[in-house]
This record gives structure tokens, sequence and C-alpha cells, in this order.
């Protein structure tokens, strides 16, 4: 998010379900941001979003890069 507005409920298409884990938040307070972000991460839901079968319903802080990865389990 490239812009000064915080963007709530900010879908994403993922090909993936399950839980996608914040790997990265640039406005973490490690960082010296306000600490916003998805409580770790999100869980994909199974709604078809920008050619994907799944997608996640994301916080973007401001002036923020968010990396996330899905959580694979064994």
């Amino acid at each position: 998010n490239f812009t000064p507005i915080p963007r709530d409920d900010y879908a994403v298409g993922v090909p993936l379900g399950g839980f996608w884990e914040e790997v990265l938040n640039g406005d973490a307070t490690a960082y010296g941001g306000t600490g916003s972000g998805n409580c770790g991460g999100k869980t994909g839901e199974p709604i078809p979003c920008n050619g994907f079968h799944y997608r996640l319903r994301l916080h973007l802080p401001p002036h923020c890069t968010l990396i996330l990865r899905p959580k694979i389990t064994p």
C-alpha cells in the first residue's frame, strides 16, 4: 500500500486455502511502525478472486509492504 490511507478488508486472490502467515509487515513496531496488521496472518476463503480459487481479506497499513506465505503443515 503506497498510499497514506489504511485499507481494511482488501481482497487478494491466492492459489491455496488454509492459513497464510504474515512473514513481513513494514508497519511492525520493530521497524518503527504503528504495529497494525493482520494478527500474524489470515485464512484463505474458498471464494474466487483475481483469477485464483481463494482469497485473503487483509488489512493494509499505510505506506507498507506485506509478505505472506502459506503455512504448510506436515
